[in-house]
């Protein structure tokens, strides 16, 4: 473990929240926006890039606005918890072993609360309203805030598409800087992770028949002057409502080409979800060749921005809905590659991208998903006619 993050970060008992779900939800629609190039623009990467900065990274998250409907398309009144559900963790590794971002954070990835099955050196969990996050996060000795200072900013929605709401039901941005110095406290790690988590709560006292979370954005971005640096970010956007006796159902990872499926979420009978990675607004025959323009020579800076019409849900007619929630998860690997021999971002690719870059290159572990949920959906099926 890091003296670093043992000096910068004390060990927090974090809370232990348990939570109950049963889930259907489709994703609207997707688009995805990349400002790599203004990002990393000279004036963004100056102001960034103060004396003895090694490193300035954000994320964040906008959920526009919420919408509940019965079957007459009137609106049913919900009501959001004041306070918000924050996880936080930091890891950082030493092997040589070239371990992927869904590998890195396994065992973490959707949950809030149970960072027992997360291999982490570091990590908090609290309870909070969105107005105290800030001032928490110092109190803790975190290295990551929510204060204005951030280089990363959510642009304008597309003409036409949507405005953004005066009060949206989650805006936040985050901010994570380390100096050399501290960098250089780390000694020869080989990859340094960040995972941060909210989940947003909706108690519902009536009957609904759909409820969507609109106009979802998200934006990150990382900005390094040492050379030599790599870096990846998974993205995990899950929604789900909750009944008197289920259980937040283990993840299952199921990843998506943004420029590939606009129109797609991995659902099952209990959540419905959708992961990313920041490589993934290429398509994937693309990919390989921006990797091979990868060079440990240069900087590193990426930045990238994605929206969503918004993901909705619609119980069954005989359930009661007790809680609604939605969960907001980014996962950061930073690979410092001067101590990792022969280094080939390849080796760090998750699933699919590790087939020939082919257009008919298919993939088995999706078709074998696939095939699962059309079985389970139509074993449904045949249950309900029988009954």
């Amino acid at each position: 473990m890091s003296s670093l993050f043992l000096a910068l970060l004390r060990a927090i008992r974090f809370i232990s929240f348990q939570v109950r779900s049963a889930c259907l939800a489709l994703l609207l629609s997707l688009t995805t926006s990349t400002y790599a190039d203004d990002y990393c623009a000279a004036d963004v990467q100056a102001e960034a890039l103060l004396p003895n900065l090694g490193l300035v990274a954000d994320w964040g998250i906008r959920v526009n606005r919420i919408e509940a409907k019965n079957l007459s398309q009137e609106d049913v009144e919900v009501q959001q918890r004041p306070e918000i559900e924050y996880e936080q963790d930091v890891r950082v590794t030493y092997d040589q072993e070239a371990v992927s971002i869904t590998s890195f954070w396994q065992g973490c990835e959707s949950f809030i609360g149970k960072q027992e099955l997360c291999a982490s050196d570091e990590s908090l969990s609290i309870v909070v309203t969105p107005d105290q996050l800030n001032d928490a996060l110092l109190s803790l000795g975190s290295l990551v805030t929510n204060t204005s200072k951030n280089i990363t900013s959510f642009s304008d929605p597309y003409e036409g598409l949507w405005q953004v709401s005066e009060n949206p039901v989650l805006d936040k941005i985050f901010n994570l800087s380390m100096t050399e110095s501290e960098i250089e406290a780390l000694g020869d790690f080989t990859q340094l992770g960040f995972r941060q988590a909210i989940r947003i709560t909706l108690d519902v006292d009536k009957r609904f028949d759909q409820l969507s979370f609109n106009d979802l954005q998200h934006a990150s971005g990382l900005v390094s002057p040492k050379k030599g640096f790599y870096s990846d970010s998974k993205v995990i956007f899950k929604v789900f409502y909750t009944t008197e006796d289920n259980e937040d159902e283990v993840y299952r990872p199921f990843r998506f080409f943004l420029e590939e499926n606009r129109f797609k979420s991995w659902c099952t009978e209990t959540t419905c979800e959708i992961e990313y990675l920041s490589l993934d607004r290429y398509l994937k025959e693309s990919i390989y060749n921006v990797l091979s323009e990868w060079s440990p020579d240069k900087s590193l800076c990426e930045g990238n921005e994605s929206m969503m019409g918004g993901l909705y849900i619609s119980p069954d007619k005989n359930t009661s809905v007790k809680k609604i929630i939605f969960h907001y998860e980014i996962q950061t690997s930073i690979i410092n590659t001067n101590n990792v021999a022969d280094f080939n971002p390849l080796d760090y690719l998750d699933r699919d991208l590790t087939l020939p870059p082919k257009k008919d290159a298919g993939s088995l572990y999706y078709l074998l998903s696939l095939l699962s949920v059309l079985i389970l959906f139509r074993r449904k099926q045949t249950i309900k006619a029988q009954q």
